[in-house]
């Protein structure tokens, strides 16, 4: 018996070692997909009852560990989009780029050169950057938010009072929330407004 033998015991002991770390990736990357499956079918049964963008937002970032644990294998990022898929999230929430990346809406802050800010959101900020400026001149990104299209309309609502024109606000308020947002950024939670 060729593994019994005691030359072969260190190799023996590396290889069981190996195999358990691979074991625990694998029990890891399980427990994700697990996660990601729950948040996305809470997500489903929200959207039934009501609307819940907190919820959605917390899925999406499930999905992104989950290929992250992956490291990025094809079979997993297809399992996440058709999660995503089934969850009914939007595409315009959320979409999976074949890579494995996980694209989420932002709501942003711009200001222009009059002070007003706007608060907008979507999946491809730089290429909005150049919209807005193409149309409001010299702009400024204030803050960007990983968010949803329902964040972004209580956020509205929130400032009404400080609307000047569609999406663009002024106003200390505004300027107050960017400032105190910019120190949480490195939390997960959402503002509660």
């Amino acid at each position: 018996m060729q593994l019994a033998n005691p030359e072969n015991k260190k190799e023996l002991l590396e290889l069981l070692a190996i195999s358990e770390t691979a074991n625990d990736s694998f029990n890891a990357l399980i427990d994700y997909i697990l996660d990601a499956v729950q948040k996305c079918n809470l997500v489903k049964i929200k959207s039934i009852i009501e609307d819940d963008g907190f919820s959605s937002t917390q899925a999406i970032l499930a999905l992104k560990t989950m290929i992250i644990a992956s490291g990025n294998d094809q079979r997993i990022i297809r399992l996440a989009d058709i999660l995503l898929d089934n969850s009914g999230i939007s595409r315009t929430e959320a979409k999976i780029l074949n890579t494995g990346e996980v694209i989420l809406r932002k709501v942003y802050f711009i200001r222009r050169d009059d002070g007003a800010i706007k608060i907008g959101s979507t999946l491809d900020i730089n290429r909005r950057i150049k919209e807005i400026s193409s149309q409001a001149g010299d702009i400024e990104l204030l803050l960007t938010i990983d968010g949803t299209i329902a964040l972004e309309t209580k956020l509205h609502k929130y400032f009404s009072k400080n609307n000047i024109h569609n999406e663009w606000f002024i106003g200390e308020e505004v300027e107050r929330f960017i400032a105190e947002w910019k120190e949480k950024q490195s939390k997960v939670e959402l503002p509660l407004i």
